[in-house]
């Protein structure tokens, strides 16, 4: 039996491992993953054997971009590229063509993140807009409601009362 920094590897599967956390009791009864719930910890288990395999940051973590979060991972990835490509000018062939097109390519990369941000702002507009529009409707739905319950006892006393004081032929409506 194996044991890196008191994990047991080789009997995870018979029941000898203790847990080494609450964490992984907590994944195992909440339907974690399996390695998780025989208490095989694999950031831990690959930190181990030589591998760092454990979230770079808050957006790794989680698997998640946030939206607001795009335009700055553009800017990252231009600045990066532009300083990687600017190593390679003077070893370049078309020197005088590559400068203006990463002036171009710049000059879009602002263009979308302006476009970006106002579909941004247009699509709150139009979901606020909606919403007013969704909540307008429920409320003019619920007082319609509530007037007819209000008036039920008076329309019904209308309704019945109505042939009453009609003059006509008995058996014969108007």
């Amino acid at each position: 039996m194996a044991c890196l920094r008191g994990r047991c590897f080789a009997a995870r599967h018979s029941g000898e491992c203790e847990a080494d956390s609450a964490y992984s009791r907590t994944l195992a009864s909440a339907g974690g993953r399996a390695d998780r719930a025989a208490s095989v910890d694999p950031a831990h288990a690959a930190h181990d054997v030589g591998l760092l395999v454990r979230p770079w940051s808050a957006v790794a973590r989680h698997r998640e971009v946030h939206l607001p979060g795009l335009p700055a991972l553009l800017a990252v990835a231009a600045v990066w590229c532009t300083q990687l490509s600017l190593y390679t000018l003077p070893f370049r062939s078309g020197r005088a063509q590559f400068i203006p097109t990463m002036m171009l390519t710049w000059w879009d990369a602002v263009r979308a993140v302006w476009l970006y941000w106002v579909g941004m702002f247009r699509f709150v507009g139009v979901a606020l807009g909606w919403a007013v529009a969704f909540s307008t409707f429920v409320a003019k739905l619920v007082l319609e409601v509530i007037r007819q319950i209000a008036l039920m006892p008076f329309t019904m006393t209308g309704r019945m009362t109505q042939t009453y004081f009609t003059p006509a032929c008995p058996g014969s409506r108007s």
